[in-house]
């Protein structure tokens, strides 16, 4: 319920009479999430740092980890990088590794090394069995290759997506048309979104972006009447999505940009 100051109070309520050591971790556990929530990353530190003696327990396992997050709220890191480290030095092939190792892809991506964030999310694909973090780990592989301008590797990775996520089937085929279209690969890219268009189980706000895409590729190669066409039906139709809509009128301004008549742009 997100109600993290109540479940904050209701917590220290119970661990004033718990006397039961092994509960008494469970609740202090919570305890330092609930804190982490509140962004009140030092108070979870000091607790987490309590109830690391238990580090050969499954909690103790994710203390470990969870004290990388509190390190990385206070901007610490080094020490954040270090508690990722450690997990996965001391308690190689757990859940928590695998957590703590993406979070390790993301902090180099983030610092836009991207040779060792790509090795480490395709290590998160090969090695561990936790689904949430594989799939993450696909989705941020392909962003690294749009990164890198290796539109066409992206591509091929957003088509893995399709083939085996299928709550994924519709964005990840989307994302390869946008990959092709980067690539200059624009009537292939036209084709795709046009399929996404014709597919009557695919979403409609989805379905008037790939109609804008349809009329920017249109533009790239220079057909300037089919690109104004979707244009103005997408400013007709999209109503209810003003920012799909509002895309359109900037990108049909554009048009107009281009034929030189600039009263109209």
């Amino acid at each position: 319920m997100e109600e993290y100051p109540r479940a904050i109070n209701i917590i220290n309520e119970l661990l004033k009479k718990e006397k039961d050591e092994k509960l008494q971790l469970v609740l202090k556990y919570f305890l330092a999430w609930n804190y982490y929530m509140v962004k009140n990353y030092d108070k979870a530190l000091q607790i987490y740092s309590e109830i690391e003696k238990y580090e050969n327990e499954n909690i103790g396992i994710w203390d470990k980890y969870k004290k990388g997050l509190c390190y990385e709220g206070l901007n610490d890191e080094k020490n954040a990088i270090l508690q990722y480290e450690r997990v996965l030095k001391e308690n190689e092939n757990t859940i928590p590794a695998a957590y703590s190792e993406y979070a390790l892809a993301n902090y180099y991506f983030k610092k836009e090394e991207y040779a060792e964030s790509l090795r480490l999310f395709n290590e998160i694909i090969e090695k561990y069995e936790v689904e949430e973090l594989k799939r993450a780990a696909y989705f941020m592989s392909a962003e690294i290759n749009i990164e890198t301008q290796k539109y066409l590797t992206a591509k091929d990775i957003y088509a893995k997506i399709q083939e085996i996520y299928p709550e994924d089937k519709y964005n990840a085929k989307y994302l390869q048309a946008w990959c092709l279209s980067r690539a200059g690969e624009y009537t292939t890219a036209i084709n795709i979104y046009d399929e996404i268009l014709k597919d009557e189980n695919s979403a409609t706000e989805l379905k008037y972006k790939c109609q804008i895409k349809i009329g920017d590729n249109y533009y790239e190669l220079d057909m300037l009447d089919e690109a104004r066409k979707n244009y103005n039906e997408i400013i007709q139709k999209a109503k209810d999505f003003p920012d799909i809509q509002a895309e359109a009128f900037y990108s049909l301004g554009w048009i107009y940009y281009k034929k030189e008549d600039f009263q109209n742009a």
